[in-house]
């Protein structure tokens, strides 16, 4: 990923990833908003449309060395994501009080699709949609322990996830509106029949 904040959606702000504040008066650090507090993770300064310059660092987490780093606009253009060493973060940029972390961890990946304007994260075993809504759905688990190559065709994003018994990748497909999975491969859940 890149070390730049990216914007793909036409967002109606402006940011910059840097280490400290050039402009902003007023720092957060991330999870809570804290005022006045500091985290080790990504450093962003945000240019709100209303209202004054701010900085904000948001903690990275810990769980995978492999976890990903990403800062870019939401399709609903006034928020930002933010994932932080795989801990993520949305952030509403004009009144960043209104915040919500991303409840899969660590965050292995993110897809951008402009066209769509959706984004796709996910983890080692779930994906999870954003839209201009906000989160469209979360998938229960479709993946031993790994998801990999995922891509968006028309109205379905294919991926391949870890099939542990098989020792092999096969491809789950998730329906674009609805999140409805087909394919995948994942331990029982306890109590469902074998």
């Amino acid at each position: 990923m890149s070390n730049q904040f990216e914007d793909h959606f036409g967002a109606s702000y402006h940011a910059s990833m840097v280490t400290e504040p050039e402009y902003s008066q007023l720092s957060l650090c991330f999870p809570g908003a804290v005022k006045d507090g500091w985290v080790d993770g990504l450093g962003i300064e945000f240019f709100p449309q209303r209202g004054e310059p701010w900085y904000g660092t948001f903690a990275r987490g810990n769980l995978s060395k492999n976890a990903v780093n990403f800062a870019g606009s939401c399709p609903d253009k006034i928020r930002a994501i933010i994932i932080s060493k795989g801990e993520g973060y949305l952030v509403n940029v004009d009144q960043p009080k209104k915040w919500e972390g991303i409840s899969l961890r660590p965050l292995m990946g993110v897809k951008l699709d402009a066209e769509q304007q959706i984004m796709i994260v996910w983890d080692f075993v779930r994906m999870l949609c954003i839209d201009q809504n906000g989160i469209r759905w979360r998938t229960s688990s479709i993946s031993w322990d790994g998801i990999k190559d995922v891509t968006v065709h028309g109205n379905e994003i294919r991926a391949s996830v870890w099939d542990a018994p098989c020792s092999c990748f096969s491809t789950a497909t998730i329906h674009l509106a609805t999140g409805n999975v087909s394919g995948g491969k994942c331990p029982p859940t306890p109590g469902s029949p074998p």
